[in-house]
């Protein structure tokens, strides 16, 4: 697969991971576990995550994507005074 057609894969990849990043990835984690929607959020768009994913070559994502490593990890709890 070309960087080309690899891009709308990518696209949603990052979509759905900043997503979660604004939903649940700023609360603490007792916060995240009282927040049903935050949880709903996250769920749902690590289903869009894998979807574009599996539709997309592994190989491919792992070369053209290796600027997603300098990202924090999606799911890191902050503290209140944290932030990215």
């Amino acid at each position: 697969m070309s960087r080309r057609e690899l891009e709308p894969f990518l696209h949603d990849v990052l979509k759905a991971g900043q997503r979660i990043i604004d939903y649940a990835g700023r609360k603490t984690e007792d916060e995240y576990v009282a927040d049903e929607l935050a949880q709903d959020v996250a769920e749902r768009n690590f289903i869009t995550i894998g979807e574009a994913l599996r539709r997309s070559s592994p190989s491919a994502v792992c070369s053209s994507a290796s600027f997603l490593h300098n990202r924090p990890p999606i799911g890191t709890w902050l503290s209140a005074n944290e932030s990215y």
